[in-house]
């Protein structure tokens, strides 16, 4: 039995043995807690035995209603959860990614109560300053939480995910940080894993150079076998892991949001824009990381056997675009734009990051 306490107070009790529930005890060991407190979700990863009523969908990926739930299958997941979202079960076989998503989903349904809501970020802090930095997945988060952790008098955030209100009060999420080859590629001093690491991404790079985007069948292969079976996979690192002298920061408030934008060009450059602008880049990223499959699901299930799933969701999306509207009203923001992650050892970014975000810290 395990108990996760996340940043917002909500206490989730897991249940259950096998590879899952290991890889969730790591994924969020941070977090985990001795003292028994009153969960309020109840997890268990277990074999799932429902019976269904009425289907959305094929036999490999459905949605389904039953007397007092519903269940959802798909090649990647199986879970049923009851119809106040108070008791969940997640089969064995469940991606650790589909795994979080859902219970944070639940933690972000109840957190908005309390005025906070999750967004996709990373988050540092150097000297008394706190930055977060908002964006769409391989847009340059880690690399540019990276660059500040190599700074002195910095402290950890979040890598990927963190809580934030609209005063700009944020709660720190400390989960693995995300390590990608190219993270590696770009801190070298950062060691990769193993050398057969390194040898699989310079290996996987230059077939990539040479097979995107070719319409050939030989190429098409050739690219395919390189991204599934080549392509070192990303690795999830503890703080200490990569950093023994940086401390994890467990609340603190926003001095500035900088919103990262991927350009094709190969220089950074800063730009601040209005707060409307800074909404609806919240607004989107929010949806293109969980909100639309979310959307979705409660659509489906309320289709199924209506219990006001969907009124639920759109309440808190409609709540959450409040908080961020109010909250780029009362911060600066800005945009930063960067080429695309793998380029930043060739182009040298981190000292061009630092110069251009030197106006906030000066």
């Amino acid at each position: 039995m395990t108990l996760i306490e996340f940043p917002t107070d909500f206490v989730v009790k897991i249940v259950g043995e096998g590879l899952l529930k290991e890889k969730v005890d790591h994924y969020y060991s941070d977090l985990l807690i001795s003292e028994n407190k009153d969960p309020n979700v109840l997890c268990e990863i277990t074999d799932i035995n429902v019976e269904d009523q009425y289907i959305f969908g094929k036999p490999s990926d459905y949605y389904a209603s039953t007397q007092n739930g519903y269940h959802r299958v798909t090649t990647d997941a199986e879970y049923y959860f009851n119809q106040d979202i108070r008791q969940i079960k997640f089969s064995p076989d469940t991606k650790l990614y589909k795994f979080y998503k859902l219970i944070e989903y639940i933690v972000r349904l109840d957190a908005i109560k309390k005025g906070y809501t999750l967004i996709h970020a990373s988050g540092v802090d150097v000297s008394g300053k706190t930055i977060i930095f908002p964006a769409w997945r391989h847009t340059g988060k880690t690399n540019t939480l990276l660059t500040f952790l190599n700074e002195k008098n910095a402290s950890y955030l979040s890598d990927d995910r963190l809580w934030v209100n609209s005063k700009g009060q944020t709660l720190g999420f400390s989960l693995p940080i995300n390590m990608q080859p190219y993270n590696y590629n770009s801190f070298p001093e950062l060691s990769a894993p193993t050398k057969l690491y390194n040898y699989r991404f310079e290996i996987s790079r230059r077939i990539r150079d040479r097979t995107e985007g070719v319409e050939s069948l030989p190429f098409l292969a050739l690219y395919f076998f390189n991204e599934h079976y080549i392509y070192p996979r990303e690795k999830k690192k503890m703080l200490s892991d990569l950093f023994t002298d940086i401390k994890f920061k467990k609340e603190s408030e926003v001095d500035a949001i900088v919103f990262l934008q991927t350009t094709t060009k190969t220089t950074v450059n800063l730009y601040t824009p209005d707060s409307s602008h800074g909404t609806k880049m919240l607004n989107s990223i929010s949806r293109r990381e969980w909100n639309n499959e979310l959307h979705q699901m409660v659509d489906s299930f309320d289709s199924l056997d209506e219990y006001g799933l969907s009124e639920k969701h759109k309440h808190l999306e409609m709540s959450e675009l409040e908080v961020w509207q109010e909250l780029c009203r009362n911060k600066e923001i800005f945009v930063l734009e960067l080429p695309r992650e793998e380029k930043w050892s060739k182009e040298g970014l981190s000292n061009k990051v630092k110069d251009e975000l030197s106006i906030i810290f000066d």
